[in-house]
């Protein structure tokens, strides 16, 4: 079911997030250029540059339009120039033709990680930012997916480069029958029900997921539209304690693609945190209450209220350490963070006895 905003007394709930960081990329110590040769094409080839892995499938071979040929391209995984904010990124071309298949993974995070986790973190959020590109033909699509030990896809987001459509998935338990569920992102119909989240051509867009190993809950989100998230955590079909074993992205091609597609990824970062951060922007900070914006922010971070006196602001990034910290006693203020490095931070606003905690994106 979707979120629904709803106003929230000032005394209602105070919550502090503690997490930690189980992985991270951002791509920038990487040399620009291809991440492979020919001899580790494979999976057994070993890693390429910064320890990605690739594995490759052409397809079939009587597929019309005809198979997938460029696989085995070494500059089908590139480390390029025009990563987010002009920073490095990972730039993955996907198959030019049918059935077409592309894995991309590093063993920087694996299950011993996760189970030596700080107690109480129990659940997973994930984030990359990805650039959608120009409006194409291809059938193609990239699919950002953390997996369990036996490879089997726990939570995961796709992006259709065909339709620009982002939806989630997650695996779930449907009466016996384990399989993988595709959900809608977009706003509610009259009906109630979530329609396609169309992505803009050529805009960088964060996609963030979230599992819940003790209650089973998924969570997709994006910063699409002032952003948009969409949970599912019925108890009759979510699964729980899987645990979290490695991150890949996927490309691969659907039938009757004739022509590859590229996209560039950046700014991964895997965290184990108590709640999820994107739980917490749902039920705390309210349109009516507390209002933050820029979000991505660049130079100054805003902060407003039409009913509630801002006492102070705290900035901290996700490891629990405090970069910037503001008293004040107004409702509105500002934070500058032209100095802060860019990535993905916790803003705590605290609002008499209540502490309201956003996720906030410096570029």
């Amino acid at each position: 079911m979707k979120k629904t905003l709803l106003l929230i007394s000032a005394f209602a709930l105070s919550i502090t997030v503690s997490g930690q960081v189980l992985d991270s990329e951002n791509f920038n110590t990487l040399a620009i250029g291809d991440t492979h040769t020919a001899a580790d094409l494979g999976f057994n080839g070993g890693p390429g540059e910064g320890g990605y892995f690739r594995s490759v499938l052409n397809g079939d071979a009587t597929a019309v339009p005809a198979e997938t040929t460029n696989n085995a391209g070494n500059s089908n995984v590139q480390i390029v120039a025009n990563g987010l904010n002009s920073t490095r990124g990972m730039q993955i071309t996907n198959p030019n033709g049918t059935g077409g298949f592309r894995q991309i993974l590093k063993n920087g995070f694996q299950s011993s990680d996760w189970a030596s986790r700080t107690a109480g973190n129990d659940v997973l959020d994930a984030t990359i930012s990805i650039f959608t590109g120009a409006t194409t033909s291809s059938v193609t699509t990239n699919r950002f997916v953390v997996s369990a030990p036996d490879g089997s896809t726990i939570v995961a987001m796709d992006y259709d480069f065909n339709t620009r459509e982002i939806s989630g998935l997650g695996t779930l338990n449907n009466g016996g029958a384990i399989g993988l569920f595709a959900f809608s992102l977009g706003p509610d119909d009259t009906a109630g029900n979530p329609t396609a989240l169309i992505a803009p051509a050529n805009t960088w867009v964060t996609l963030t997921m979230s599992y819940n190993s003790t209650t089973g809950e998924l969570i997709w989100a994006t910063d699409l539209n002032g952003g948009t998230s969409e949970e599912f955590g019925t108890a009759a079909f979510v699964i729980t304690g899987q645990i979290p074993d490695v991150n890949q992205i996927f490309g691969f091609s659907g039938d009757g693609n004739a022509a590859a597609s590229s996209i560039i990824i950046d700014d991964f970062i895997l965290t184990a945190v108590s709640r999820s951060t994107l739980s917490i922007e749902e039920d705390l900070l309210v349109n009516n209450e507390i209002k933050l914006f820029p979000n991505p922010a660049t130079d100054v971070i805003n902060v407003s209220s039409s009913i509630l006196t801002v006492n102070n602001l705290k900035l901290v990034d996700l490891n629990g350490r405090v970069v910037m910290e503001k008293s004040i006693q107004n409702e509105n203020s500002s934070l500058n963070v032209s100095d802060v490095a860019s990535g993905i931070y916790l803003l705590n606003v605290t609002t008499g006895d209540t502490i309201s905690t956003k996720r906030v994106i410096i570029d």
